[in-house]
Order: C-alpha cells, then structure tokens, then sequence
C-alpha cells in the first residue's frame, strides 16, 4: 500500500465543504511548575450533518480542543498561542469578543459534561431555555416560551408546558442533558460540540440521548463535534474518529478504517482494553501499562514511546509525521515508515 508522509500543516481538500476546520490549533496553559502543551498543533475537519469524535484517555485534552474552539479557555492561566479555527469562511481567532458572543450559543452551540453543573439550580428549564432565544433570535418572551416548548419536545421531553416551570433539581439526570440539547439547538446552530454526553447517565438514557443526537444530525443537518472516552459510543454513532494521546491527535480517519484497521499503537492498545462478549468471562483485559505523561514535562520525541511495546531508537529521537496510508487514514508513528 503506498505510504504518503504527511505535514501538520496539510490542508484540507479545497473542493470540499467544511462547517468547521481546525488547523494546527495549539493551547498551552502557563503554571509556576512550567508550560502545560494541553492542546499540541491539532487539526481536524467536520462536514455538515457529519459526527465526529476525539477520544483519548483523561487528561489528554479533549476538552481543552473544544473549549478553545469557543475561546472559553481561563486566561490566565491558559492561552491559544497558535493555528487557525474556520468556521465557514471566518477564522474564529480573528473576531472580537463581541462578534464571537454572537457566534457562541447561535452557531454554535455548547452540550457541557455536567448538565447540573451547567444549568443554573435557581432559575427554572423555561427561563434557561428562553434567554438565548431573545438574545440571539431577538423576539418576545412570548414566542421564545413557544419556541422552548417545542425544543423540549423536540428532544423527547413529554409535558413541555409543565417542565418549562420546573428547576434543574426536579429532572432526573437524562431529563437534564436533553435539556443542555434543547438549549445548544436553540437557535439553529450549524455545529454542536458535546463534551463527555453521556458522563453519570446509565446505560439506557445514554442510547437515548446518543440515538437523539445522531437524528438530529440527520433532519437537521447539524453537525456534531462529541468529546468523549466511550469507544463503543464512536463505534455505533460517529462518522469520523480522531485518536488523541498528550494534547496530539495520533491518528484520524473514517471510523470503519480506524476499528478495523488500527495503525498507532496507542489506539491498539485502546481497542485491545475494549470487553468483548465473545471471549471467556474470566479472561482478563490487556491493560495499557504505565501512565500517561505529564504535560508539563514531556518526554522528547513520541509522547507515547515510554509505554509502548514496538518503541524504536528513532522514537526517543524524533516525534514522527503523519503518514496517510490510504483514503485519508492517517497516523503518527515511526513503526508505518519502515
């Protein structure tokens, strides 16, 4: 199969469309301890009414890739010192703070990891609901409790009417992340970035709410952006995944191509960790052994050489392009240029 080394600058195909385009995109939050590289040149692209996803293990940065997106990142201590974040045509970097108020909650809207830690316990569902429809939509009070029926019911909230007087206490915890939905499709985005969807909710309500989410994307041709650690969530619902390990993306492609075809690593050893019901109860699970690195003091050249088995001289060398080896399927890793 041709090999093809790839740049972190590549960009992306020029005939396509992309709601959003992340490039080179670098995070970096500045302790007394030293730099913490959070987010290290991440690029990645999402099309219109397409999901994708960004797993790693905790602490990879995740998160910090989505709240960037938004510049929602605390300054000080954190700060996005490089790379480009398209929004259509506009660079989202490039925009005041005024102009990117406008943008956040309108198009683009924000699904948080703890919904009861993001709704406010002392305003009631049909006050939260309504605010950014005024703000952003600029009708009555009147139209924006209509249009806030609607968006509960929307996402399968029965007795809208009654629940708009309610508080966040008085929902159960998938009740309350259909409602953190309902808000980030408030006024009609065009991208939706959901960080960890379905943390603390049981098995059951998280296939609700993943199976809303991918109808959404379907008869509303919104696009999701879906941070999360679940492989089996990227599996079942995601079109594209992108493998982060120590603030990098270590491999991307279709979802299809990076199951079934592994190529770092660290994203085999992800899968090889994965229950499977077709092997022996007793038997136990392949663990990654050790720990991830600390961001502050990474080690040179691969992050992840440290804890992998098929480490090379050249990886505590030097840290290794991306190589695409066929139909976009990319990773970084000395081992695929052999």
């Amino acid at each position: 199969m041709r090999e093809k080394t790839l740049l972190m600058t590549d960009k992306p195909d020029g005939n396509a469309e992309y709601v959003l385009s992340v490039r080179n995109l670098c995070t970096y939050y500045y302790k007394i301890s030293g730099i913490v590289k959070a987010v290290d040149h991440v690029s990645f692209d999402i099309k219109p009414g397409e999901m994708v996803a960004i797993v790693g293990e905790s602490g990879c940065g995740k998160t910090a890739v989505a709240l960037s997106i938004l510049d929602l990142i605390p300054n000080p201590p954190g700060k996005i010192t490089d790379g480009e974040i398209l929004f259509g045509s506009r660079n989202l970097r490039t925009l005041s703070a005024e102009a990117l108020r406008q943008i956040r909650g309108k198009d683009i809207g924000m699904v948080f990891q703890e919904p009861m830690a993001s709704l406010n316990p002392v305003l009631t569902i049909g006050r939260q609901l309504s605010e950014g429809i005024i703000e952003h939509l600029h009708v009555t009070r009147t139209q924006a409790t209509t249009r806030a029926c609607e968006l509960l019911r929307k996402v399968g909230i029965a007795n809208p009417e009654s629940r708009l007087n309610q508080y966040p206490f008085q929902l159960s915890g998938g009740m309350r992340q259909r409602v953190m939905i309902a808000i980030a499709l408030s006024c009609d985005p065009k991208l939706i970035i959901a960080d960890e969807p379905t943390t603390a909710l049981d098995v059951t309500v998280q296939a609700q709410i993943l199976e809303l989410m991918k109808k959404l994307c379907s008869d509303l041709n919104v696009s999701f952006l879906v941070i999360t650690h679940n492989l089996g969530i990227v599996a079942r619902y995601a079109n594209h995944v992108n493998v982060m390990y120590a603030g990098r993306i270590i491999e991307k492609g279709t979802t299809n191509d990076v199951f079934c075809n592994p190529l770092h690593p660290y994203t085999k050893a992800l899968m090889e960790a994965i229950p499977r019901l077709d092997l022996p109860a007793k038997e136990r699970l392949d663990a990654i052994c050790g720990q991830p690195p600390d961001l502050c003091d990474l080690p040179k050249g691969c992050a992840f050489r440290p804890r992998c088995m098929s480490a090379q001289d050249i990886c505590a060398e030097e840290y290794p392009h991306f190589v695409d080896m066929g139909c976009k399927h990319l990773a970084s890793c000395w081992l695929l240029k052999r």
